[in-house]
């Protein structure tokens, strides 16, 4: 079974998966409670899909950009957890796992975090003859550099793309 945490903003997730297949997943808004909320979730996660700890394979946690407190809380439970029962720990962008659900949208994918001052953290990613590609790296800008920059028809998600 494989355990994935994102604490990268506000809205934090975790989900056990068994080879990939969902069995059981929590999304629920965090604020700053990072420290206090994810600890207690992961053990209700677990009940809820009739699973102990010691059934984890696997860990898989959301690298940033996005909040330091929240990803230093994400990070450090993961790290933790994967050293010691010794098993395997991979982390993914952010950003990524936030374009990765519109990938058969066809259309490039522009994800956006809040960076604060004004700015969002963005990259551009699309699905090109069956392959994920990231068409620009993750970078940060303001609303109106993304709308003079954006290419034809663009699909826009993510924290930030919600507050507009």
């Amino acid at each position: 079974m494989e355990l994935a945490i994102d604490t990268s903003t506000a809205i934090a997730s975790l989900a056990l998966a068994a080879r990939g297949e969902t069995l059981a997943e929590l999304t629920w808004h965090t604020e700053l409670n990072h420290t206090r909320e994810v600890m207690p979730a992961i053990q209700y996660l677990l009940g809820s899909a009739k699973a102990s700890s010691s059934s984890i394979e696997a860990v898989v946690v959301a690298l940033g950009p996005g909040s330091f407190s929240g990803l230093r809380v994400g990070l450090s439970i993961a790290k933790g957890m994967a050293i010691a029962r010794r098993i395997p720990l991979v982390g993914i962008g952010t950003l990524e796992v936030e374009a990765l659900p519109f990938a058969s949208s066809n259309l490039p994918v522009r994800p956006m975090l809040d960076a604060g001052r004004g700015e969002m953290a963005t990259a551009l990613y699309q699905l090109q003859r069956g392959t994920w590609r990231q068409l620009e790296v993750e970078r940060l800008a303001t609303l109106d550099d993304l709308v003079n920059d954006c290419p034809k028809a663009t699909l826009f998600c993510g924290e930030r793309a919600y507050q507009l």
